[in-house]
């Protein structure tokens, strides 16, 4: 959990108080059922079911179920910006393309550790009815978006251009780069929408996105 903004965590402490190993698997349930359904069509019977816990200890940790789904959302709030903080660590070295590469790789390998979080996260983006439930989630949402607006901002405003092609206007290489990028993810999303993603295998798509940034590299 990010160290920034822990008070909205001190109403969890019976949960919190738990051993690691029984945490993060009630936190995985939780996770995949509400990414799975949503906020309305998903019960605390699912998610005690899904964890191997009675529904009475769902309540005595989290209080209900509108405090357990405001959990998971700064949860996975403080996770996005953790992976994005993961990334700007050391960046500087790498050519703009590369920092796309590198923030895809680096998504990629938090994905495959921790798939629940980020079906959540897809849920909340891809059906945005969920965000409004209360607005603490619609604020953890947003801070979410913010950061990774923030992260977008930086690779496309990145000043090494060591590596373009000299026959081509640099800008107009950056320009076209970013629509390419964007383009491909506004495709995804499109096909995504209103769809539970818990299911879904991604590999095709990761392969899809390594591969658009190798011809970029070609082309630009």
């Amino acid at each position: 959990i990010n160290q920034n903004g822990l008070w909205r965590y001190d109403m969890y402490e019976k949960f919190l108080a738990l051993d690691e190993n029984k945490r993060d698997i009630i936190l995985r349930a939780a996770l995949q059922e509400f990414g799975k359904y949503g906020y309305k069509k998903t019960s605390v019977e699912q998610i005690a079911e899904s964890a191997g816990i009675s529904k009475s200890m769902v309540f005595h940790y989290f209080g209900s179920k509108l405090s357990l789904f405001e959990f998971l959302a700064s949860f996975t709030a403080d996770f996005g910006i953790s992976i994005s903080e993961k990334f700007l660590e050391n960046i500087e070295d790498l050519d703009y393309i590369g920092q796309y590469e590198r923030a895809a790789k680096i998504k990629l390998e938090a994905y495959r550790k921790n798939k629940e979080a980020f079906d959540f996260i897809g849920m909340l983006y891809l059906n945005p009815e969920n965000t409004l439930v209360s607005t603490r989630i619609k604020e953890e949402f947003n801070k979410n978006i913010k950061y990774r607006n923030k992260i977008l901002k930086i690779l496309s405003s990145s000043k090494n251009d060591n590596f373009f092609r000299t026959d081509l206007n640099i800008d107009s290489s950056k320009k076209y780069i970013n629509w390419i990028i964007d383009g491909y993810s506004a495709e995804l999303t499109q096909r995504l929408i209103g769809e539970s993603i818990s299911h879904k295998n991604f590999d095709e798509d990761w392969k899809d996105f390594g591969k658009m940034i190798l011809d970029l590299k070609r082309l630009f």
